[in-house]
């Protein structure tokens, strides 16, 4: 059940064996482990997996499931390799430096093989295993996983129960025997006391304390049972009230004892001087009594060990359990979930476990210059993220008063304010030379609405900019960074992804309802309009999306029809009237050859068009879900992006669900198109088949998407204008200016 890896950069390929889950909690790459604890549940992917590539040049990491969970490959033939990066993603650049960085070292053979083994486990732990994306292909190997997990984990419970009493049948053991001691010697007396070697009086002085501290408990319990039996009236109590104070008065002598030997042993252990003149005589029995002690610290730590490798493995099943649940209710997962905020996982189960520099991202390192706040950066970043959501939650106060009074055509007056940036700040922009400010604007200053967003907007892109350039200096300051991290330069666009993560902890939820309340009316005229509007009408003019939902429509006619015919026949009888009179069912009549020549007319059925509900809504259920299952997922993927809470989280949901609409588009086209030798997509095709899916989104969803998908195209980084992402939202946006355009048109001739 082990794991290869294989590394490619410039014709040079490195492979790796031995990469494995061990006892299922263990991760281990040549039985090398971790110089420290690391979450093992992301690692149960190295159980399904049976080799992973990661290509520099290609900058792609590609995996291959194991057929089976032995590793051999099935009769059927093999399973093909996946992509783990469907589309560019530049937070990934630590992946593809640090394995060049292993490459290099291993050229120049000046690494050690532990060295090698532990970088590998990083390059996973971080950078791979969480971006393994799992599909339905996957289910049944999890669950055979799963089932070797459920074996281990019943093993390990048999074992630990054994190990318990063991553990407890050696306390047991040493406690009788230290008792004999205390009974057969006098440890009262210092002259016997001070001839014993120091680490057998250390070991009895802890048992002691430990002894003390029990009875102790004991003495107090027993006193209150002197006190509740004295106090009482009841004569049944009295009896009892010598038998509770011979208890209490044998504790309270045991402890006396205790502590006589207590004191002998620590005026030998704290006199030094003395105790270097003093010959020390070594006893057999003191020296066994150490030597039960040190096996028993040893059974108490393997019992340690063995729990919390129950824990791991539990967060292992745990973790093999979710990615089952995620993929039977959606068709992929990635095994684990991410809080609101901060980097942990929902598998995560070791707390904030210490990590050596090395193994801190990128994300993380101004995680730690952020929560510092002593920096400079952090304090800035603190005050513009609490004036920037009070700025927006004012703004929104405002307006909702000003609609308010529009609503109840109250007179008023209201100062508007300029939401246009300060002049010194354009100049300051100028001064300094910032790339990022010829930004275009989608929205200008028609409105106060749009002006405040205009600003907002603008403030934020400058503050990003400027907070990015100095952690960028901050980064390259700290010496262990370029040496531990693997990365020789600090780009400024990498610093951008992983600092917006931390803003928009803050800001995306304001942004959005900001956004949401800017864009609300707009958008619930659009989804009115889509819900009662045929698609041919919204815009879309390809006859192959146009056939698809006329077939799913006369396909819920036929399927009506043919269930009640159906029905009819099952739930009534032919009936033949003959010549003379009599009156057969079909069956009969063409079992008798002699009537047969009797039969005249047509036989009568007693049809009242029966058809069952159940099954009549199981076949509706069935017919629109052929008609919708094709962007079924799309629907799922945008719902998503609206709660997505960071600006790259959106993007990557519309990316992909944007190459979730062309799969669909072209499975489609293939499909109405059978006879045409060009069934590649061009762009109004994406454009069609984009409102097409926008037209099978719920409608609340639908109204926040339309004000989310403004958000993102507000807010996109500089440096994605013409990445794929970009592509993508510039897709959906057109196809709500389509709908947009197709609304005021029938608007125009009504």
């Amino acid at each position: 059940m082990k794991m290869e890896l294989v590394l490619q950069h410039r014709g040079k390929t490195c492979q790796y064996s031995g990469i494995a889950l061990k006892d299922f909690y263990m991760p281990v790459v040549n039985n090398i482990e971790s110089d420290f604890q690391i979450e093992p549940a992301i690692w149960f992917k190295s159980l399904i997996i049976k080799t992973i590539q990661i290509d520099c040049d290609l900058r792609n990491v590609f995996w291959e499931r194991k057929s089976q969970l032995g590793g051999s490959s099935s009769p059927g033939g093999s399973v093909s390799p996946r992509v783990v990066f469907e589309d560019d993603r530049l937070e990934e650049c630590e992946l593809f430096n640090a394995v060049i960085d292993l490459i290099h070292k291993r050229d120049k053979k000046n690494c050690s093989v532990d060295d090698v083994s532990r970088e590998i486990l990083r390059i996973l732990h971080l950078h791979v295993l969480p971006l393994v994306l799992l599909k339905d292909e996957d289910l049944t190997c999890l669950k055979d996983a799963l089932d070797d997990v459920e074996h281990r984990i019943t093993y390990m419970n048999n074992l630990t129960i054994d190990k318990d009493k063991q553990l407890m049948e050696s306390e047991k053991n040493l406690r009788e025997y230290r008792e004999n001691l205390l009974r057969t010697e006098n440890f009262e007396s210092y002259s016997n006391v001070k001839h014993c070697t120091d680490k057998f009086l250390m070991e009895l002085l802890d048992d002691v304390n430990r002894e003390i501290r029990i009875l102790t408990d004991r003495l107090i319990t027993f006193q209150s049972c002197v006190d509740m039996t004295r106090n009482s009236v009841a004569n049944e109590s009295k009896l009892h009230l010598k038998e509770w104070r011979k208890k209490r008065d044998e504790v309270n002598s045991s402890i006396l004892k205790l502590q006589c030997i207590r004191e002998s042993i620590k005026n030998v252990t704290t006199r030094t001087k003395k105790r270097k003149k003093v010959k020390i005589l070594h006893n057999e029995k003191h020296d066994t009594y150490v030597t039960l002690k040190e096996n028993l610290r040893a059974d108490k730590s393997a019992m340690q060990s063995m729990f919390e490798g129950k824990v791991k493995i539990t967060s292992v099943r745990e973790a093999i359990i979710q990615a089952c649940n995620d993929l039977k209710a959606s068709g992929e997962s990635t095994g684990y979930d991410v809080p609101k905020c901060g980097e942990r996982l929902s598998t995560d189960i070791l707390g904030n476990s210490p990590k050596p520099k090395k193994w801190l991202t990128l994300n993380e390192r101004i995680q730690n210059i952020l929560s510092d706040k002593s920096t400079e950066s952090a304090q800035t970043y603190t005050t513009f993220c609490a004036s920037t959501v009070k700025k927006i939650r004012n703004f929104l106060s405002q307006k909702a008063l000003i609609d308010r009074k529009r609503s109840e055509n109250v007179p008023f007056f209201m100062e508007m304010i300029d939401f246009s940036l300060p002049s010194q700040q354009m100049e300051k922009q100028k001064a300094t030379g910032n790339p990022y400010e010829n930004v275009s604007t989608e929205l200008n200053a028609e409105s106060p609405e749009k002006g405040f967003t205009n600003m907002i907007k603008e403030e934020v892109m400058q503050h990003i900019y400027d907070q990015c350039q100095s952690l960028v200096q901050l980064l390259s300051k700290q010496k262990s960074f370029n040496k531990k991290a693997n990365c020789t330069t600090i780009n400024l666009n990498n610093v951008w992804v992983f600092y917006e993560l931390q803003l928009y902890q803050h800001l995306i939820e304001p942004l959005s309802d900001l956004f949401e309340n800017i864009y609300k009316n707009e958008a619930k005229e659009m989804a009115s309009f889509v819900t009662s509007t045929a698609l041919k009408d919204i815009g879309v003019q390809e006859q192959w999306l146009l056939d698809d939902e006329e077939d799913r429509e006369h396909h819920i006619e036929s399927v009506c029809m043919r269930n009640s015919s159906n029905k009819c026949f099952e739930k009534n009888v032919a009936i033949v009237a003959l010549r003379n009179g009599r009156t057969l069912t079909l069956s009969e009549l063409c079992e008798s050859d002699e009537e047969l020549n009797d039969f005249f007319g047509s036989p009568t059925v007693g049809c009242d068009s029966y058809l069952s509900p159940d099954l009549h809504q199981k076949d509706f259920k069935c017919t629109k879900a052929c008609g919708q299952q094709a962007f079924k997922y799309v629907c799922n993927e945008l719902e998503h992006m609206t709660r997505s809470k960071s600006i790259m989280g959106k993007l990557k949901s519309i990316t992909k669900a944007n190459r979730m609409v062309s799969e669909c588009a072209s499975s489609l086209k293939s499909k109405g198109c059978e006879l045409s030798d060009d069934n590649a997509l061009s762009a109004d095709d994406m454009l069609a088949s984009t409102t097409c899916a926008l037209t099978k989104v719920d409608t609340k969803v639908f109204e926040k998407l339309y004000a989310h998908v403004h958000l993102v195209n507000d807010f996109i980084p500089p440096f994605m204008m013409g990445s794929l992402q970009d592509w993508s939202l510039t897709n959906f946006f057109c196809a709500f200016q389509n709908i947009s355009c197709n609304l005021e048109s029938t608007r125009s001739q009504n």
